[in-house]
């Protein structure tokens, strides 16, 4: 087999500019953003501090002290209240720290995860 000269490329670093016979292509980085499907959903009850419910959502959703409030006394008063929205595993995960917080503070604040309604 014998190698012509022209046949080996060589490059001392990136291809500056298009190639020779090649139109210019431009890449973009995307990013797929998925609509959460799950949420978690707080219950009212009536042996819940409503001061422990605050705290919970502060430490367990990141809530702001504003935010956790207001979603204390919606589900106070609506009986139940959206407490994060995420995929099914996110879900799972914050019912999972929710059952430790709770566990931790010997409350029996009612959690569950569902489907969100499209």
């Amino acid at each position: 087999m014998t190698l012509r000269k022209d046949s080996i490329v060589r490059s001392a670093g990136p291809i500056q500019g298009p190639l020779p016979g090649y139109g210019t292509a431009v890449l973009e980085k995307t990013r797929t953003r998925f609509r959460p499907r799950w949420r978690v959903i707080l219950h009212n009850d009536d042996v819940t501090s409503m001061q422990y419910v605050v705290i919970f959502l502060q430490d367990v959703f990141g809530k702001n002290a504003e935010d956790a409030f207001k979603l204390m006394t919606q589900v106070h008063e609506e009986g139940a209240g959206t407490a994060y929205l995420g995929t099914k595993e996110a879900c799972e995960l914050k019912y999972e720290q929710s059952q430790a917080h709770k566990k931790t503070y010997g409350q029996v604040l009612k959690i569950s995860i569902e489907p969100l309604d499209e």
